[in-house]
């Protein structure tokens, strides 16, 4: 499995961002979590997919993933439509059009950055994931929290970033 960092913010009024820690992950079989993930990559011609994770007696969680340029992407969450949370994995590899190409994505689906994200983590060790919670009860989603890093590494695979030596 690959090796990238990740950072997660909870998103406040006017756009404020709080670093969270990331909650327990589910007791899951992660390569099985890892293959699903896998086969939504490599499945279509087009680089944006959807698709849902469930686990009985739970809501399911919805992922509307989008390729942004060539080498970054980003991940809508979402739970019976409403918006949970959004993760941007940065690879690092176009890093001076990294800015501009999420930015733009985002403003495409009606999702204001929150000023002072790039200030933030621009230091911060790529490939990267960043997760901006909409709410306190995504913060503490532990289907998330299990899913969002397995996307992640096997999005960042794809590039052979992060691999593990």
């Amino acid at each position: 499995m690959s090796r990238f960092d990740g950072i997660s913010f909870l998103v406040g009024p006017g756009g404020s961002l709080a670093a969270v820690p990331p909650p327990d992950q589910l007791d899951v079989d992660a390569e099985e979590l890892a293959r699903h993930v896998h086969r939504s990559f490599v499945a279509g011609p087009t680089p944006n997919f959807r698709g849902e994770f469930g686990l009985p007696n739970h809501p399911k969680l919805v992922y509307d993933w989008e390729t942004v340029g060539h080498t970054s992407g980003m991940v809508i969450w979402t739970r019976r439509d409403e918006l949970k949370a959004v993760s941007l994995m940065l690879s690092g590899f176009m890093a001076p059009t990294e800015v501009k190409t999420v930015e733009a994505a985002m403003t495409r689906r009606g999702l204001p950055l929150p000023p002072g994200l790039w200030q933030r983590i621009e230091g911060d060790r790529r490939p990267l994931m960043v997760t901006l919670h909409a709410d306190v009860r995504s913060v503490g989603d532990m289907m998330l929290a299990t899913v969002a890093p397995v996307m992640a590494a096997a999005f960042f695979a794809m590039f052979g970033t992060g691999e593990e030596s």
